[in-house]
This record gives C-alpha cells, structure tokens and sequence, in this order.
C-alpha cells in the first residue's frame, strides 16, 4: 500500500508532517538583524542596515518555505482586493451588455455595473491575478519576548508554484492592515462584502482600461506610442 506503514499488526497511514508555525524561528547569525527590525517596526525611524539579509532569509530558507507551504497554510486564504488593478476580464460595458443580450448603443445603470462586477468577481475569487491577492504575516521574536509581523503577499508563479513575497516588517496587525491600505489594497472575506462604491471604481477602472487599449482607434494610438518608443 502506497504511503502506508505496518506497526506491529496494526497498518498506519503515513502523512507528511505539517511545519507550520506562527512565530518563525530565525537563525543564531540573523538575530542582530532581528532585533534591530523588530526595534524598527515598534519605534520607527530609518530601515536599519542588514534589513534585507533578513528578507533573503525569509525569501530563501527552506524551514521558512516548508512552513509557509504547510498544509496549515495552504488552507488560509486570506483575500484582499486591489482597487485600481485594472485586470478584471471582462470588467467593462461591451462585455456587460454583451451578457444582459443588450444592443451596443442601450445605456447601461450604475447598478447593473455593480451587479455585474460583484459576479465576475465571485468566479474570480482566488488570487493570482492583479484584482485579488492573497496576503499574509509571520511573527518573529526577540529574546525579551518583544515581536513584529513580517507581511508578505503569495503569488502564483506557473511551474514555480507559490512563491511568498516580502513586503516588510510591522509592529502589528493594525499597521500592516493601514500599510494594506495605502497600496490600494482593501481586506474582504468575499464579493458580498465589498461597497457598491468599491465594486463601483472596480469597474470604471477596468472599463477605462479596456476601452482604451481596444476602442476602435487602439490601433493608431498603439502605432503612436511604437515610433514614440
């Protein structure tokens, strides 16, 4: 049997163990570095030097992808949504009269836009793309017992498969959620929970992109930009 072992008569499956852990544990040559990040995020101030050391301990260490690729993580999709991304297929008017069987020159409301978006992103709801990101944080401690978060995004890179991306350090949840923020990222469990007014600038942000880059006249403005480059 594949996968499994005999324990004296007694047939037991064998499974991977699972390593994840909240608090990650860093290595005795990266603990000045540790805690000169971790005293950076709580207080402030200018990054201190090494800082990337930590990030390429992080970015490369198995233990550290062996826990974040846990079967514990794997499960703790954890969504936010990019605003401003301009990447929701099919986001615009043509595509939403196409769907409500509509004549091209019918006037389209604000509500069924909205109505519209909200179901394309219910399809949609995995990250990978531009419009939904998966984000996520670690902690590390010092010996005090004082903490910050490290936050890091998880991207789809085809044959790579997830690849975690470091974003920073934070002294907290509050800090990384206003960092989120200031990038245009919004935290919401599913479309259902996402304002008419975001749905609303999902939507015209997609549809700017979309009718310009294919109006009719995308092919002159694309020989522009080509002899301008």
């Amino acid at each position: 049997m594949p996968n499994e072992a005999k324990n004296g008569s007694k047939v037991v499956k064998w499974e991977p163990e699972d390593k994840y852990s909240y608090v990650l544990e860093v290595p005795l040559e990266l603990h000045a570095v540790r805690n000169a990040a971790i005293e950076f995020a709580l207080s402030g101030g200018e990054p201190p030097a090494g800082l990337n050391l930590l990030e390429e301990w992080f970015s490369n260490d198995q233990e550290v992808y062996d826990n974040t690729h846990s079967e514990t993580a794997a499960v703790q999709f954890d969504p936010a949504v990019r605003v401003g991304s301009g990447s929701l297929s099919c986001a615009c008017d043509y595509e939403l009269r196409c769907h409500l069987g509509l004549d091209e020159d019918a006037s389209v409301t604000d509500a069924m836009r909205i109505d519209y978006t909200r179901d394309l992103l219910e399809e949609e709801w995995t990250f990978g793309g531009e419009t939904i990101v998966a984000v996520a944080t670690r902690s590390i401690e010092d010996a005090d017992g004082r903490s910050c978060l490290i936050g890091y995004f998880e991207e789809s890179h085809g044959q790579a498969g997830v690849v975690c991306v470091w974003e920073g350090v934070f002294s907290d949840h509050e800090a990384w959620e206003t960092h989120l923020k200031s990038i245009g990222l919004h935290r919401y469990n599913g479309p259902e929970e996402i304002p008419d007014d975001a749905i609303l600038k999902i939507f015209n942000h997609n549809n700017y992109y979309i009718s310009y880059w294919f109006a009719p006249d995308c092919a002159q403005r694309s020989i522009f930009h080509g002899s301008s480059s």
